[in-house]
This record gives structure tokens, sequence and C-alpha cells, in this order.
């Protein structure tokens, strides 16, 4: 039997310039920070078990809406992933690409 999973989404748009790639690397390199030292960003050191973060491009090619998908094994709750994204991930790409990025209701 396999073990449980949570999925959080969240919906971001890029700006012109910004390529998906960038944007998965930026997501990427903030999440792997957040695993390997959880403690420094004031999370228990058990949010080292979440799995990686799985980064998906809207249906179309030039479509600027990027959904990000986070798939955890172990059934860490919702509101957890979304914490550290918000508190975490988040800000490491406004750092990174300013208002070019914003979360998107859609």
């Amino acid at each position: 039997m396999g073990q449980e999973k949570s999925i959080a989404t969240v919906n971001i748009e890029r700006g012109s310039g910004i390529t998906f790639s960038e944007v998965e690397r930026a997501i990427g390199g903030a999440w792997q920070e957040v695993l390997d030292d959880p403690e420094s960003f004031g999370l228990p050191t058990n949010v080292a078990a979440i799995g990686d973060v799985e980064v998906r491009q809207g249906e179309s090619q030039f479509d600027v809406a990027t959904t990000i998908m986070i798939a955890v094994v172990g059934g860490v709750a919702e509101e957890v992933l979304k914490t550290i994204w918000r508190d975490t991930v988040w800000p490491a790409l406004q750092k990174r690409f300013g208002k070019g990025l914003k979360e998107s209701s859609s």
C-alpha cells in the first residue's frame, strides 16, 4: 500500500521576458534550501521529509500562467505546504523576478 500524498497548487503569471525554465529553476532552488535546513526558516526538522516540488506549465506553450504543484508523501497538511510557499519560496521568487511574477487566482 502506497503512502498518502498531499498536493497543494499555486498559480502564478510570468511577465514578458521571464521564461518557464527560469521560474522552474528558481522554485527548485528555493524549495531545496527549505529541505536542506528547515530550522533556519523556522520550520520543524521533519519538514525535510517533504518531497520535491513539481512545476507544471499551462496548456499552451505561450501561456504565461504557470501552475505549481507541490506533491508530498506522508500526508503533510496542505496548509503547511502553502505556509512554506508563502513564507519562503514566494519571497525568494519576488526577490529574483520582482513585479514580473505575480500570483494568480486562475
